[in-house]
């Protein structure tokens, strides 16, 4: 399976992590992702109950990191998101779906726990 990854200037990836690019997976400057991190820009299609999952195929729609953002140790994050700039994610968060700018996301599934103050 093809696919890619860009990484910006700048950005940190620890310990552990795991990253699929099967769908393209961006990754703006000024990314900090802690260890133990999953991102997985690809996704088992599941809908037909009577055929096997394994014969179903993938989604491949990606996943873009916008600048300056900060994933806590043991995210995971899945295809289709994009988490907007300045976002900090916390530890143990699993991410389905996007995130706006200058957010702090947690929980299982994330959702937004506290804002960042932006730029004016």
């Amino acid at each position: 399976m093809g696919g890619t990854i860009r990484i910006g200037a700048d950005c940190s990836v620890n310990a552990y992590s795991f990253l699929s690019g099967a769908g393209g997976l961006s990754i703006a400057d000024s990314v900090m992702i802690a260890s133990h991190v999953s991102i997985y820009a690809s996704n088992h299609v599941f809908s037909e109950a009577t055929k096997p999952m394994r014969l179903q195929g993938l989604t491949t729609v990606g996943i873009a990191l916008e600048e300056d953002v900060w994933i806590g140790t043991g995210v995971r994050i899945l295809d289709g998101v994009k988490v907007g700039r300045g976002c900090v994610i916390a530890a143990g968060a699993v991410v389905t779906k996007s995130t706006a700018p200058y957010t702090i996301n947690g929980g299982v599934p994330a959702r937004v726990i506290a804002q960042r103050n932006g730029p004016n």
